[in-house]
């Protein structure tokens, strides 16, 4: 009735540009050229605990109850030379004006979270869900935030009999 389940997975990639002009390039008589170098990692983890158990009177609970952890590192670093003494070769010591930017994101995000069913003889139906996350890109101590949602529902055609019009009937309520 019981089981732990964790899943981690990464997604990155390294990239490498490079935009040159030639001497003589309209709008760059002189040559330049612009390499950008990407860089990009994110992280995924989700461990959580899952249970499942009915019995004998018709109530059936499952739920689960687990965190998540997601971080993303992000690095763009651009550099440009312009005036090239010699045509041809695009490199920054033979630029006449160098010029580069640096860009760094780092976000990290945590949360924990819950998700209960309840059943009673496939009947009434009650789901409590909640997830809490804290987040790196909110000021600290201000970076947390809740969301709950309750839904319950009755399957009506239980109580009344049915005919070739209404064969099965649920009404449902939520908040989130």
């Amino acid at each position: 009735n019981l089981k732990i389940v964790d899943r981690i997975g990464t997604d990155f990639y390294n990239e490498n540009r490079q935009k040159l002009y030639a001497v003589g390039s309209l709008g760059t008589l002189k040559g330049s050229f612009t390499n950008w170098d990407y860089f990009n990692q994110i992280i995924n983890n989700d461990l959580y605990l899952a249970y499942n158990k009915g019995n004998s009177t018709g109530v059936s609970v499952s739920g689960i109850l687990g965190h998540n952890l997601y971080q993303e590192d992000y690095k763009r670093t651009t550099l440009t030379g312009d005036n090239l003494t010699v045509p041809g070769l695009y490199a920054l010591g033979n630029a006449e004006a160098v010029g580069g930017t640096d860009f760094i994101r780092k976000s990290k995000l945590f949360g924990v979270y819950t998700d209960i069913n309840l059943d009673y003889k496939n009947t009434f139906f009650l789901n409590l869900t909640a997830r809490n996350d804290w987040t790196s890109t909110l000021p600290e101590g201000n970076n947390s935030y809740f969301y709950p949602s309750i839904n319950a529902a009755v399957v009506f055609t239980e109580f009344i009999e049915t005919n070739d019009i209404i064969s099965f009937g649920k009404i449902r309520g939520g908040y989130a």
